[in-house]
């Protein structure tokens, strides 16, 4: 595609022009654009030249075209002279300078400058500037399309790599993949003759409609199925096939699978591939793959496009985008030989349950964590599916190779913890133990006692720092056995299981320590009630951060001073007397000033009273003050203030409030 030569245009780009601009075009307020059209040769390339003039240039002199389009067969560029800088630009004239419809803005000087353009363009419409746009715009087109073409020839090159699919896949497919059936024809009594799909032989059988069973030639699962109830049948599954490509590089190919039935014993196959994921290992052991997904469009040199399938359905099954698929491993061990996957027991994992995997998450995990070979080695694949595909415990040491070590445990701990059979959340209450020194013996109890009573080991953090396990055990039993039967005021039974207890037991030590209470005294640590001293202890916080805030209101009021009293027309605004001058307002009113008596003793803001000179008692509208500024006017129920009561503020803030604020600054 030939380029046009930008030092080339700009020679002829600032093209001045004499002319009166007192009438014609110049006049007219919808034109903000003067159009003027050269044929010239650039660069040895016959060129179309569009010389854009402001009608509201005002500098005297010549005019200087604020835009230079330079139109040729297989290009296009736009010099544009903004503030006196010349900036290159190449989006297309209906477009120019971020506008949609920018041509609604220009118009040609003069019939020649528009048939100049259309003999230009070749075109047969009688606009100059809809000609330019379809030239402009197969342009762009063939653009765009050669930056896809030479985006897809990279990966029409990968694409060489891939070798043949394997023989006997769409037999796997049929015999051990999809759903297998016995298709029959009713008849009420006695065996009828039945035809198999997996073995594809007819076989006598005894049926019931839908029913489950096997196979009596090839003992494979069917389900039976008469012909003249069975209706349209379509499955559909997914496949994966592993093949190598060197010996750092393994290629997953995606199979989509559909087998219909409609009127015949025999489906209508359809299987193709929709994803393709070259998964590797470079020398360094780092792992990284690159995803192909089968999507044609007209014009493309190849189907194969980058990244995974788009998702369609947010929330929803999405089954031509999901890579979980069933492995097929009949060529598997030959695949994997000579790679990094070679002993990653990816087919024993599979053939454990034969249920759908993401291989490609197999793969990178098994490169992050080596040791998930030993534990598929060890045969815990439900174990390892959690750890691979879920969420890994609470935390594992990649660099190690001993199973303990990985997951940071002691070695004992780790063979109770397979004569157990080893799971997840064991191991995570295991690894959590562990932050506390303990003898194995003592830990071993506490994990039996968190498991037999269902206790999360997050309270310890405070508990076992101040007292043995075996202590706080049997102080967590008797304290159960004491609460278990206690109910709240509704009925409710507050402490339906241990867990609760222990809970309530962590807040209690922790307000003590906030309280500076001794923590070595065996009264503190170990009350007779752990729910009475809770609650006392509660209280009295309660009752001293009551009092401190009382003493801060109490100051906010003193250092006010009542210098924002006002009397105005028979409305009077002060300042409250105390904190239950507050409450009563915000009861009174309906409102929720109460909530605002912590925010004025910590000063962000203050609470004004308005009342009625002749009913000085009566609330009526409250106010809220924040700095210099009246942030609200409520009365009853959140009412907005009467024109009456928002001419009184008005007075009110230009008389008082400013002259105060003023004053204090």
């Amino acid at each position: 595609m030939r380029r046009l030569d930008k030092r080339a245009c700009r020679r002829v780009a600032g093209q001045g022009w004499n002319t009166d601009r007192s009438r014609g075009l110049f006049m007219a307020k919808s034109v903000e654009y003067i159009v003027r059209t050269a044929i010239k040769t650039i660069a040895r390339q016959k060129t179309l030249v569009l010389y854009l003039y402001d009608t509201e240039f005002g500098d005297p002199g010549p005019l200087i075209p604020s835009y230079t389009v330079f139109q040729g067969r297989e290009d296009y560029i736009t010099l544009a002279r903004k503030d006196g800088a010349l900036v290159w630009r190449t989006s297309k004239l209906e477009h120019l300078d971020n506008d949609y419809r920018f041509t609604d803005k220009c118009v040609f000087f003069s019939k020649n400058d528009e048939q100049r353009v259309l003999k230009y363009c070749r075109a047969q419409t009688q606009s100059g500037f809809v000609a330019l746009e379809h030239l402009q715009e197969e342009i762009k087109d063939q653009r765009e399309l050669m930056r896809r073409h030479a985006k897809q020839r990279i990966t029409i090159a990968k694409m060489k790599r891939v070798p043949p699919m394997p023989r006997g896949i769409k037999e796997w497919l049929r015999r051990e993949i999809m759903p297998s059936y016995i298709f029959y024809d009713y008849q009420k009594k006695g065996p009828v003759q039945g035809y198999c799909t997996a073995c594809r032989h007819m076989v006598e059988v005894r049926p019931k409609h839908n029913q489950m069973g096997v196979c009596p030639h090839c003992k494979q699962p069917v389900q039976f199925k008469s012909r003249g109830r069975r209706g349209y049948i379509c499955d559909r599954e997914t496949a994966v096939v592993v093949q190598q490509l060197d010996n750092r590089t393994l290629l997953l190919r995606i199979l989509k699978v559909y087998f219909t039935y409609r009127k015949d014993d025999v489906p209508e196959q359809d299987i193709s591939e929709a994803i393709r994921i070259f998964s590797a290992v470079d020398e360094a052991g780092q792992y990284s793959e690159e995803v192909f997904h089968h999507n044609f469009e007209g014009r493309d040199l190849t189907p194969w496009k980058t990244g995974y399938p788009p998702i369609r359905y947010l929330y929803q099954e999405n089954f031509y985008a999901s890579t979980c698929g069933h492995l097929f491993c009949r060529i598997l061990a030959k695949e994997l030989k000579g790679t990094p996957w070679q002993y990653s027991q990816l087919q024993g994992f599979y053939e454990s349950d034969h249920i759908p995997l993401s291989v490609e998450t197999f793969l990178k995990k098994s490169v992050v964590y080596s040791q998930i070979e030993l534990l598929l080695k060890m045969g815990y694949y439900g174990f390892t599916a959690d750890f691979i595909y879920r969420s890994i415990p609470y935390h594992v040491n990649a660099s190690e190779k001993k199973p303990h070590r990985f997951f940071g445990i002691q070695p004992e701990e780790w063979k109770f913890l397979l004569r157990r059979g080893l799971d997840k959340d064991d191991l995570a209450l295991m690894q959590r133990l562990n932050v506390f020194p303990m003898p194995y013996s003592k830990r071993i109890e506490l994990f039996l006692w968190c498991q037999q009573n269902g206790v999360d080991s997050y309270p310890f953090n405070m508990i076992l720092r101040l007292m043995s396990p075996s202590k706080m055990v049997g102080y967590m039993q008797k304290q159960y056995e004491i609460l278990k039967d206690y109910r709240t005021a509704r009925g409710q039974i507050r402490y339906g299981n241990l867990p609760s207890v222990v809970y309530e037991y962590r807040d209690y030590l922790g307000l003590c320590q906030s309280e500076g209470c001794n923590m070595e005294s065996s009264v503190v640590l170990f009350p007779r009630n752990v729910k009475e001293a809770h609650d006392r202890l509660t209280r009295r916080i309660k009752i001293r951060e009551s009092k401190e805030q009382r003493r801060k209101f109490q100051q906010v009021l003193k250092q006010l001073a009542h210098s924002l009293d006002f009397e105005y027309e028979g409305l009077v605004i002060m300042q409250p007397a105390c904190m239950e001058d507050v409450t009563a307002e915000g009861k009174a009113l309906s409102h929720c000033v109460g909530g605002y008596i912590g925010n004025m003793a910590d000063g962000c803001c203050i609470i004004l009273f308005i009342r009625r000179k002749d009913d000085i008692q009566t609330p009526f509208y409250t106010v809220e003050v924040q700095g210099t500024k009246v942030v609200q006017v409520k009365g009853a129920d959140n009412g907005e203030p009467t024109p009456e009561v928002s001419d009184f503020m008005t007075v009110w803030e230009n008389q008082v409030l400013k002259k105060q604020c003023l004053a204090a600054a």
